[in-house]
C-alpha cells in the first residue's frame, strides 16, 4: 500500500500522527515533478492568476501511480490592500489509488483523511484566519456566522464578513474552505475573494463539476 498523499498548506491542512505512523508502516517510492496535465491546472477557477503549480508523480507499480498537485494563486480583478493578507487562492489534488485495492483499505483512508481534515472546525479557523490577516490598523472587519454546507458533490464552509479598503471600497468579502473525494482522491481548496457567498460558492460549484469529471484513470495510467 501507498503513502497517504499531502494536502494543501492553504489553511493549516497538516498531517497527524495517526497519519504519519501509517505512511512509516508502507513502503516509499521515488517521486518526481513533471509538467502540471491541462486538466489539473483547470481545476482552478478562470479568475486565478497562478503563481504556483506543481504536479508529482511516483514511479508505476501494480497499482497506478501516486500523484499530487499543489496550486497557489491570486485574483487580479482584485487589488491587495494594506495592513491584510489579501484575496489568494489555494489548491491540492492527491490521487494514491493503491488505497482503493480493497472497500476496507479505502474505508481506513476515508476514515484517517475526515479525522484530519477535521470539517467541523473548518468555521472556526476561518474566523481565527480574519483575525491573522487583518491587522489592527487596517480596521475592524464585521463578521457574520460561518457555515457548513454540502453541495451536491462536494462540501464548504464559509464565512462572509464587511471590511472595506482602497481595494475593495464595496467592502464584500468572503472567506471559503472546501473539499471532496472520488475513491481515495481527494480535492482540497481554499480561497479569499472580494465579493458575497452567492460568487464564493457558485466558484466552489465549477471547481467541485471539473474534478467530476477530471479523467483520474488518465492521470495515474
Amino acid at each position: 500500500m501507498k503513502s497517504i498523499p499531502k494536502t494543501s498548506p492553504g489553511l493549516s491542512f497538516q498531517f497527524s500522527l495517526l497519519l504519519l505512523l501509517a505512511i512509516s508502516c508502507v513502503p516509499h517510492y521515488a517521486v518526481a515533478e513533471t509538467e502540471m496535465p491541462k486538466s489539473v491546472a483547470s481545476l482552478s477557477p478562470a479568475s486565478v492568476q497562478l503563481s504556483i503549480h506543481t504536479w508529482n508523480v511516483s514511479s508505476d507499480d501494480e497499482f497506478g501511480k501516486i500523484a499530487s498537485a499543489q496550486l497557489h494563486g491570486s485574483f487580479p480583478e482584485f487589488r491587495r490592500c494594506a495592513y491584510a493578507g489579501g484575496p489568494e487562492f489555494d489548491l491540492a489534488l492527491n490521487i494514491d489509488p493503491a488505497w482503493e485495492a480493497s472497500p476496507e483499505q479505502l474505508a481506513t483512508w476515508e476514515e484517517m483523511f475526515l479525522s484530519e481534515l477535521d470539517f467541523a472546525g473548518a468555521p472556526q479557523r476561518l474566523v481565527e484566519l480574519i483575525k491573522l490577516e487583518i491587522k489592527e490598523a487596517a480596521g475592524t472587519p464585521v463578521v457574520a456566522a460561518p457555515l457548513i454546507v454540502d453541495l451536491p458533490n462536494g462540501h464548504i464552509a464559509y464565512v462572509e464578513f464587511d471590511w472595506k479598503c482602497s481595494g475593495n471600497p464595496g467592502g464584500a468579502n468572503t472567506l471559503l474552505e472546501g473539499y471532496a473525494l472520488r475513491g481515495s482522491t481527494s480535492l482540497q481548496f481554499n480561497f479569499w475573494i472580494y465579493a458575497g457567498r452567492e460568487q464564493a460558492i457558485a466558484m466552489a460549484n465549477d471547481i467541485f463539476a471539473k474534478f467530476e469529471k477530471l479523467d483520474i484513470a488518465a492521470l495515474t495510467k
